[in-house]
């Protein structure tokens, strides 16, 4: 196996055949990572990132970015913020087991709960990026802020600086935010598009249960 750089820069791992790149200068190495017959396969980035928020319940737009995070990097924490002073509709136990409901056993998942600044929270697992989506233009002036913000902390604390990455969900999935699906649900409506079947028994009978106290 061999890795190298094609005719725009990409960094490639080849197999036997010659691609019909203009020959890279290649390093050898004895490691069987892969099997594919003479295809080349793009090495993933260098990153750990972490996906941070408190996902009460989570969607099919967070399951969504959390896919894409883990085929981009290849590994991806999953952070459940603990806020002792607001009271979430369901427990952080409870967000995490629905994620794990929802997306199975991953190779380089993590599924955590943390207190506290998320800056601290990815220095200490080791993250050195944040993976934040944008469904609209709505959502970038907030991100925007908490980027610099978070870059910010990170600095005056007198780490390395963390650096936001932006992702953009499935475009059917771009136009429901949690609270609106929520609202669907307590009205009757078929929240279905939008959250997985065992997450959306949940939250029905969550909603019910609130209703009937």
């Amino acid at each position: 196996m061999d890795i190298g750089f094609n005719g725009t820069g990409d960094l490639l791992y080849t197999w036997g055949a010659a691609t019909q790149h203009p020959q890279p200068p290649t390093i050898s190495l004895d490691l069987d990572l892969f099997t594919a017959g003479g295809r080349p396969w793009y090495v993933p980035l260098m990153v750990h990132p972490l996906y941070a928020g408190s996902f009460d319940p989570p969607t099919r737009g967070h399951i969504d970015l959390c896919e894409r995070a883990l085929a981009l990097f290849g590994s991806l924490v999953i952070g459940i913020g603990r806020n002792p002073a607001k009271q979430g509709l369901f427990s952080p136990d409870e967000r995490c087991e629905m994620f794990r409901e929802a997306m199975g056993p991953r190779k380089g998942l993590e599924i955590e709960q943390f207190q506290g600044l998320v800056v601290d929270f990815a220095r200490d697992r080791g993250c050195d990026a944040l993976v934040r989506g944008l469904r609209d233009v709505r959502d970038f002036s907030y991100e925007w802020d908490m980027a610099h913000s978070n870059r910010r902390l990170a600095q005056d604390a007198g780490r390395a600086e963390i650096e936001t990455l932006f992702l953009i969900p499935g475009l059917e999935l771009s136009f429901a935010s949690s609270s609106l699906i929520k609202e669907i649900v307590q009205n009757g409506g078929d929240a279905s598009p939008w959250l997985h079947p065992e997450i959306e028994a949940r939250l029905r009978a969550r909603l019910q249960a609130r209703e009937d106290s």
